[in-house]
């Protein structure tokens, strides 16, 4: 491997893989020797079709036209993920109070969402809810982790539960998180 630049003294012959191929050396700045003009255009992917033109006679100059139909590329959306819980506005009744569930530990608020999600991701939870529970938590939140393996009750809580005064309890500060199939299972609206 030989090139100018190294110190060699000329361009390696193109036979031995030299300036043409960049993998192989450095691209010759003299490209007359290694770029050649092409007159069969047919090499190119264009078809050539001679034309008249109506009021000079045969042009001189043949028309080109593509082999191959041109392509338009349009940008495709990157697909995301679905989201593993939709956040539902509750204001201040986020408690179901008629759908079974575990009250599970209270966390700092800027770790509640994440260790609230891990213990429903790691239990039999189809939906949590997080809540100021009490005074005397500090500000902790609560994690109430609600059981895919029970069916809410009285019925009327299985459709959209937040409408229903009966199927809700106060909370202060709180949220609520289902999985997208319980959200469509139980029909769960914003209120």
């Amino acid at each position: 491997f030989n090139t100018v630049e190294d110190g060699g003294a000329t361009p390696p012959p193109l036979a031995a893989g030299g300036n043409n191929r960049v993998c192989k050396g450095l691209v010759s700045p003299e490209l007359e020797s290694v770029v050649g003009e092409e007159t069969d255009l047919s090499v190119c992917g264009v078809e050539v079709i001679s034309s008249a033109s109506p009021t000079s006679g045969p042009s001189s100059r043949p028309t080109l036209q593509p082999t191959k139909q041109p392509v338009t590329l349009k940008p495709t959306a990157i697909p995301t993920a679905a989201p593993k819980y939709i956040e539902i506005s509750c204001g201040n009744k986020c408690h179901l109070i008629q759908w079974p569930y575990d009250m599970g530990s209270s966390y700092v608020p800027s770790e509640a969402y994440q260790e609230c999600e891990a213990d429903c991701d790691n239990g039999d939870c189809k939906a949590f809810s997080l809540q100021d529970y009490r005074t005397n938590f500090s500000g902790y939140k609560r994690c109430f982790l609600y059981k895919a393996s029970k069916e809410p009750f009285p019925e009327i809580c299985a459709n959209d539960p937040f409408s229903h005064p009966f199927c809700t309890y106060a909370t202060s500060g709180g949220s609520f998180f289902v999985t997208p199939a319980a959200r469509e299972q139980y029909n769960v609206q914003n209120l």
